[in-house]
């Protein structure tokens, strides 16, 4: 669907209640680029009161009606949450841009529904978390990124509300199943404070609630980043209104409460002294006061930051940017919000799993595992196999996507390393798998080796081969274990840049995933990447001593299998975001050594003449892989001026391919394998700075 440039949006309004008329309804007011042009609410005096509020707002007897008037551009969905799921499925399916309320749904399930519709839309789709607008919020995030207060390690927020106290009694929010608990109505907001906040995804959840639908009930969570923030938030339906937050890091600290404009507070300790200085004097109090008068005089945060968020979704809208929050983000905050009610019934224990033994595996292997033989528990859905020559740190930061899987429950990690390496497995970071086991190879010549004794290692029927430098989002394994209920041998999801940010980056990853780009509509293909693949366990385990040579170039396994009669699949819904070179030189060496080693392990047993024949096709591939990758990109919908931006890097990277290649068919691999593993097993090392912070050390430092 494309979408529509907006001149000025014309917007509908489904529910009236007191948030509408309260926050909503003034901060559209003052938005210029939005106009209110009709509003329905099953009560009709709640209806006439927000309509008084817009000139030439008409009332609908249904929101049905709103729906389908063309006349509408946009609708506001202000409704309590049981019927958020409905009436947001519909507004999509009738092209309408969407703000929604928090929560998305009522469930996870629900909200992963209307995340993946909002995706294919094309249509602007937000919730409506409007902390991440308040103007605090924004100074604390800024301080955050900078590192004005260092690395960041606990986070502490508090939650008071007096509005259930004043609640009729049948109020939707006395009622659990209907959304009205302090997780659905407060915590929410506070769970994608922190994402947002510290830009990080949240994991072991343990959580406190005292008596569940009662106006006195007090909720209490603790949760870490997979980086290791603590994050501890106390909600509390009680006697008055207060919200106060506290960031603390190794050189610094904030603290602010989003009721007082004055609050905000940012103290930091100089590297000569231990002391807190300069931010939190008297300087920084009386600096804090003009703007705090302002925003008094225009109505106080709580309003702005209402306000500001209807500017930035009326922004998306007509120019094509992104929402406030998007229904990914509404998705992950009522996942959370789902866990946290959860683990208050059960007291989720979060302490590691005692590991069981040693146990025979295998002439070629040994497994440590998390379970005995005559455990009961059903067999895991997904075995996910990760080689490492590497120390068990450089695997964080997969594991820490791993660990977010929505099937995570179901998968069992088998993790390859060489036998005489120094690996030490936490099994803090193997908790929320189904099992895992460690599986020691004699020996660990390449990536191949591990993976093929991992395949025959692993309990599932169905094998993933992950890496440590793809990261798979949150529904990559529950939709690929989904695709092979179509019989297929291999599935593959499709990719994304992980480190968009250089050319380099870009040559990089689409010359390794073209036909795998995101955009790519999906279905059974001749031909696949060879990344983050699921396979049939059985059908690898037929290829018998021709596995380990078949992984060492995945391709080259995809294409026999469809020799053999099996189909592959890519899979949409599967999405992983691939960490490519980004530093030229690095990026360079390793497509020369890769080029290398890929035509000498091809030619191991081939004679002169057809060496020759090759060595003449390799001066013409740079051609042919070029229209190639240009062809992919545009079946993925790449913009005309991006592929040509992209064309004389893609044609470096194919010379200089090809050239390994020539040098690989006339003199076999050589010493290329040691050289492209300082490489492959070390991405980090050959992305830029900033880069290597966002995605490895801070998982690394955990």
């Amino acid at each position: 669907m494309s979408r529509k440039a907006h001149p000025h949006i014309r917007l509908g309004v489904i529910g009236c209640g007191v948030a509408a008329r309260t926050w909503h309804g003034p901060a559209i007011s003052q938005c210029n680029r939005i106009s209110v042009t009709g509003v329905f609410d099953l009560r009709a005096e709640s209806a006439r009161r927000l309509a008084s509020q817009f000139q030439n707002a008409r009332l609908y007897d249904w929101a049905e009606e709103i729906l389908d008037d063309p006349a509408i551009d946009a609708v506001a969905i202000l409704t309590p949450p049981a019927s958020h799921a409905s009436l947001v499925d519909a507004a999509i399916r009738a092209e309408k841009h969407v703000l929604v309320e928090k929560p998305l749904a009522l469930t996870s399930a629900e909200a992963w529904r209307l995340a993946e519709l909002a995706r294919h839309s094309g249509l602007v789709c937000a919730v409506g978390f409007q902390l991440r607008q308040h103007r605090l919020v924004q100074r604390a995030k800024q301080a955050i990124a900078s590192r004005r207060i260092g690395r960041v390690g606990a986070v502490h927020s508090v939650w008071s509300s007096a509005a259930f106290q004043r609640l009729p009694q049948s109020s939707w929010r006395n009622f659990d199943h209907l959304g009205g608990n302090l997780l659905f109505e407060l915590g929410v907001h506070h769970l994608d404070l922190w994402r947002f906040l510290l830009g990080e995804e949240l994991h072991a959840l343990h959580a406190e609630k005292l008596e569940v639908g009662e106006a006195s009930a007090r909720v209490q969570l603790v949760t870490r980043t997979y980086s290791g923030v603590l994050v501890h938030t106390t909600l509390l339906a009680g006697n008055v209104d207060y919200q106060e937050v506290e960031i603390l890091g190794d050189r610094g600290a904030i603290r602010f409460s989003l009721n007082q404009p004055h609050s905000y507070r940012e103290t930091r300790v100089s590297p000569q002294s231990s002391h807190a200085s300069g931010a939190a004097g008297w300087n920084a109090m009386l600096a804090e006061i003009p703007e705090a008068v302002a925003v008094n005089l225009r109505g106080g945060d709580v309003p702005a930051s209402f306000r500001a968020q209807w500017e930035t979704f009326a922004e998306a809208v007509m120019l094509g940017g992104r929402p406030p929050a998007s229904f990914d983000d509404g998705y992950v905050a009522l996942e959370l919000v789902e866990r946290a009610y959860g683990a208050s019934l059960r007291q989720i224990d979060l302490q590691p799993s005692t590991e069981q033994g040693i146990a025979e595996a295998g002439s070629t292997a040994v497994a440590q595992d998390t379970y005995g033989a005559g455990n009961e528990r059903a067999a895991p859905v997904l075995s996910l196999v990760l080689t490492t020559p590497n120390r068990f740190e450089t695997l964080k930061p997969v594991l820490a996507h791993l660990r977010h899987q929505s099937i995570a429950m179901d998968i069992e990690l088998v993790l390859v390393v060489p036998a005489r390496a120094s690996f030490d497995a936490d099994p803090l970071w193997m908790d929320g798998f189904h099992s895992w086991q460690l599986v020691r190879t004699p020996s660990l010549p390449s990536i191949a080796v591990g993976n093929a004794a991992g395949v025959r290692h692993a309990r599932a029927k169905l094998v993933a081969l992950a890496a440590d430098h793809c990261f798979p989002e949150p529904r990559w394994a529950e939709a690929l274990v989904n695709a092979h209920q179509g019989g297929h041998a291999a599935v593959s999801p499709v990719i994304r840049n992980a480190n968009p940010e250089t050319t380099v980056s870009w040559a990089d990853f689409l010359m390794r995933s073209g036909n795998a780009l995101q955009g790519h509509t999906g279905g059974v293909v001749d031909r696949l990447p060879g990344q983050n693949c699921c396979y049939r366990r059985n059908v690898l385990l037929e290829l018998g001593d021709d596995l380990d040579l078949l992984l060492t170039e995945e391709p080259r396994l995809l294409h026999a299998l469809r020799a053999q009669g099996h189909t592959l699949h890519l899979e949409p819904h599967a999405v992983t975001s691939r960490v490519n070179y980004a530093v030229f030189d690095s990026w360079i060496a390793a497509t020369f050594f890769g080029g290398r080693v890929s035509a000498g392990r091809r030619t191991s047993n081939w004679n002169a003449l057809r060496r020759l024949v090759y060595c003449i096709a390799a001066i013409f591939l740079p051609y042919v892989r070029l229209a190639r990758t240009l062809i992919w990109m545009h079946q993925a919908g790449h913009a005309p001026h991006s592929m040509l931006r992209a064309v004389p890097y893609l044609w470096l990277g194919s010379t200089v391919e090809s050239t390994g290649e020539f040098l690989g068919y006339a003199t076999g691999v050589g010493k290329a394998d040691d050289a492209l593993a300082h490489y492959e097993h070390h991405r980090s090392r050959h992305v830029t700075p900033s880069e290597r912070e966002s995605l490895f050390d801070r998982f690394q430092r955990a």
